[in-house]
């Protein structure tokens, strides 16, 4: 497509346009699809913030400042505290768990090893009740903790709604 709509030489851009306009015109308009529409996903039952897509805003680490995903890279299961890094309050079997699903944890605020230089995630701490956020690979919530000692139970249910997934009913 992008050597089709890209071309730099006038003639054969002509060209092209002497070809497609005719077409255009002869088959009308196309209709555009509907969008995608996705589900709410897997998400922790009662949790209101459920599904939601997670907050990217501006952060620095280790002398780069950019918005969280190019900062931060990579895709997966995300702890985010704003307390700490909340991996570090699950226990030990726990912690294992999530990490083999590919999870992570960092802690984001103002001065914390993951910069919050905005505090556009204190805010959104804030806004949400929330000390702790599971952000699922998609980059939506999987629910929230009001304090870093929920998040072993945020985990926990995150572990059963993923062994629910894999098991046949």
């Amino acid at each position: 497509l992008g050597q089709i709509v890209c071309v730099l030489d006038a003639e054969e851009a002509a060209g092209r346009d002497a070809t497609m306009v005719p077409a255009a015109k002869a088959t009308g308009p196309m209709s555009v699809p509907p969008p995608l529409a996705l589900g709410p996903g897997v998400t922790n039952p009662g949790d209101a913030h459920g599904g939601e897509l997670g907050l990217q805003a501006v952060v620095a680490q280790n002398g780069r400042t950019g918005l969280f995903d190019d900062v931060v890279g990579g895709r997966g299961w995300r702890l985010l505290g704003a307390v700490g890094d909340p991996v570090a309050a699950l226990p030990p079997a726990l912690a294992e768990w999530y990490r083999k699903i590919g999870g992570s944890g960092l802690h984001v605020a103002p001065g914390a090893p993951l910069d919050d230089t905005e505090g556009s995630y204190l805010r959104w701490f804030t806004d949400l009740g929330a000390a702790v956020v599971l952000q699922r690979p998609d980059f939506r919530l999987f629910g929230t903790a009001s304090d870093i000692a929920g998040t072993t139970e945020l985990v926990r249910a995150a572990r059963q709604a993923v062994l629910a997934l894999r098991t046949p009913s």
